[in-house]
């Protein structure tokens, strides 16, 4: 009795695992809940259900044509913002025609001010987060980074350049 025990425990913790992903190093972690994009040139700002579902609508990705603009437009992704560490949690594309360098900013609204933990960093840009609205103290990223240190859950800004 206690060995089909152990042996249907071992089985329960193989399945899980596998269930998991498996080991560390396994696939990137995927977002959860919402995702909105925000448009870098017009501050439009559209969410919807998740991460997929914007970045499809934001241009179809990270750097591709956007097949509901002029057909030689592209749209590229800038940065995504996420709300938990990791890129967990609630997201927000921040995407433009013209990619980076350019210059666009804005501050965090619609349950963004202070909330903001991971960021992924996109086309060459350079993402800034602010303590303030358009000011404070700010620390700039240039590559995607899990954990955004001392400005985590205080960020009222941002500007991509």
């Amino acid at each position: 009795m206690f060995a089909k025990r152990i042996a249907s425990v071992t089985a329960a913790l193989i399945l899980g695992s596998a269930a998991l992903g498996g080991t560390a190093g396994a696939a990137e972690p995927k977002p959860s809940g919402r995702s909105c994009t925000e448009n870098a040139d017009t501050g439009a700002v559209v969410c919807y259900s998740s991460l997929e579902k914007a970045l499809a609508a934001a241009g179809g990705g990270i750097e591709r044509s956007n097949t509901r603009a002029a057909a030689a437009a592209t749209a590229y992704t800038l940065a995504i913002l996420f709300k938990d560490f990791n890129y967990y949690g609630e997201s927000r594309v921040i995407w433009n025609y013209s990619g980076c360098p350019t210059w666009a900013g804005a501050n965090l609204t619609g349950g963004w001010d202070n909330v903001v933990s991971s960021v992924k960093v996109y086309n060459s840009c350079r993402l800034t987060l602010w303590t303030g609205q358009g000011n404070g103290t700010g620390v700039s990223f240039t590559s995607h980074t899990p954990d955004v240190g001392w400005i985590n859950d205080q960020a009222s800004s941002y500007d991509v350049a």
